[in-house]
């Protein structure tokens, strides 16, 4: 039969997006993984374009990791954090 599918607040369109970039995920540390999925989170909550402006890492949700200078490093470095944020807007975009 056919498959239904029923959008209740998001919930479908996220657990169908994290399972595609869980697989991108495993190259990072933890907390880099964390930051990755509250990335996503408010991605598909509160529908933010642009997550690749580091300004939302000053949001309460990263709080806890530290400063955006800090979760930068958990990545290596700002580059590495800017590529790790185009690539999970690449898989998403391709989802």
């Amino acid at each position: 039969g056919s498959a239904h599918y029923h959008c209740i607040d998001g919930r479908l369109v996220f657990q169908r997006s994290f399972s595609i970039i869980t697989g991108m995920l495993y190259k990072y540390s933890d907390l880099a993984q964390q930051v990755l999925q509250t990335l996503l989170e408010r991605y598909m909550n509160d529908g933010i374009r642009d997550i690749a402006d580091t300004k939302i890492l000053e949001q309460k949700e990263f709080q806890h990791f530290g400063s955006p200078m800090k979760i930068a490093k958990l990545f290596g470095s700002r580059a590495a954090y800017l590529q790790a944020v185009k690539e999970l807007q690449d898989e998403l975009y391709s989802a």
